[in-house]
């Protein structure tokens, strides 16, 4: 524990990343209202800003416009409105998976960038790596960005991460994936911050702040794709265990005897629940090549289709007994590349499976984009920006 006292640099500097950091969320705001906001006294909140305009952060609205309202008793005078300046700096994002997705934003997270990429089947870890060192050097020359324009770049990676050393610390899935120190490798690359969370737990919060999940007190996440991960966020705050991700939910054992996972266990969670598995068991009733060709079967109550759901849906939900019985949440997020795929298992969980539980809770279904995923890990630094 620091026990050093704080220096007025540190106080100064402190509440100028406070406003900076209220001025980002709201788009536009007045000095007064950031007085009122913060408890600061108005010359110091004059002070911050005239600081935050000179070095580039921040811009006044023009007039026409400010959404702020008159000022009370001032016949038609509004407040002037300050803005973040979007040039300010650029923060890049990645959705690490099979087929990662890179996007650049700006200071105020507008997304001017977006890239995909898809890795080899037979990909192993120093391969995929070599993969996103080009994805962030072609998104540094196709936008013509000076790295001391790059405030960070912010991750979400697949697998168990210790996120104080920004390393991968196992995702079997990749051969090679062991202890991989992402951030020192891409820091040495790029000599540009890094910042890394697990993917799903990154999604889970951009859920909690923008998305569906938002206002939730506490929520599980259940993110099915190439494998099963998931999230448990409390009061805005990912649970991480001496910072390292948790809730490796794919590989939690559903049955001994079921069919053996890439892991080396037998009847792990994302046997049954991964994409492949879903569609290697609807390809035995009809023609299709990936998951999202089932939403029109799913519009015309399809009853192979429903059959092979509803079976899918009993493994679910034996798995999420299992976990609230230990966080207890008030919410299910269900996050699946289709919405109306998630809302169907959603559906079938509620009211067929889950209905007899004890326990009740919201059952949330929502969908992955990866460009939203991507832009997701841009809080990561914006988050160690403001708050760091």
């Amino acid at each position: 524990m620091n026990t050093e006292p704080l220096r007025s640099t540190d106080i100064r500097e402190r509440n100028e990343k406070l406003v900076l950091q209220l001025i980002h969320q709201e788009g536009q705001i007045s000095q007064s209202e950031v007085a009122s906001r913060t408890g600061l006294k108005p010359p110091t909140v004059f002070r911050i800003f005239s600081v935050l305009e000179r070095n580039g952060y921040i811009l006044p609205v023009p007039a026409d416009q400010t959404n702020l309202a008159s000022i009370p008793g001032k016949k038609g005078r509004k407040p002037v409105a300050f803005q973040i300046n979007p040039e300010a700096y650029y923060v890049i994002g990645i959705d690490w998976t099979r087929t990662p997705t890179l996007v650049v934003v700006d200071f105020k997270g507008e997304v001017h960038y977006s890239s995909t990429q898809e890795f080899p089947r037979d990909i192993q870890a120093e391969g995929s790596l070599q993969v996103i060192k080009g994805m962030i050097q072609e998104a540094l020359q196709k936008n013509s960005l000076p790295k001391e324009k790059i405030l960070g770049i912010g991750i979400g990676l697949p697998g168990k991460v210790d996120i104080e050393k920004g390393a991968i610390i196992t995702y079997p899935r990749i051969p090679g994936m062991i202890d991989f120190p992402i951030r020192e490798r891409l820091e040495d690359a790029f000599h540009i911050p890094v910042h890394v969370h697990n993917n799903t737990s990154v999604i889970a919060l951009s859920e909690y702040r923008y998305g569906k999940a938002k206002g939730i007190p506490s929520f599980l996440t259940i993110l099915i794709r190439a494998g099963v991960g998931g999230a448990f966020v409390q009061n805005g705050i990912v649970f991480t265990n001496n910072f390292r991700t948790a809730l490796e939910i794919g590989h939690l054992g559903i049955d001994p005897k079921g069919p053996l996972c890439y892991c080396g266990q037998k009847g792990c969670l994302e046997t049954y629940l991964s994409e492949d598995s879903f569609v290697f068991e609807l390809q035995k009733a009809i023609s299709i090549q990936n998951l999202l060709e089932i939403e029109f079967l799913i519009q015309q109550k399809n009853p192979q289709v429903l059959k092979i759901l509803e079976e899918k849906s009993k493994v679910l939900c034996r798995a999420i007994q299992s976990l609230t019985n230990v966080f207890s949440p008030d919410a299910i997020l269900l996050i699946t590349r289709s919405q109306l795929f998630s809302e169907q298992l959603a559906t079938l969980l509620s009211k067929e499976f889950c209905s007899s539980y004890s326990r009740s809770f919201q059952m949330i279904p929502s969908h992955y984009k990866p460009t939203l995923a991507a832009k997701a890990a841009t809080d990561l630094v914006f988050d160690a920006f403001f708050n760091g």
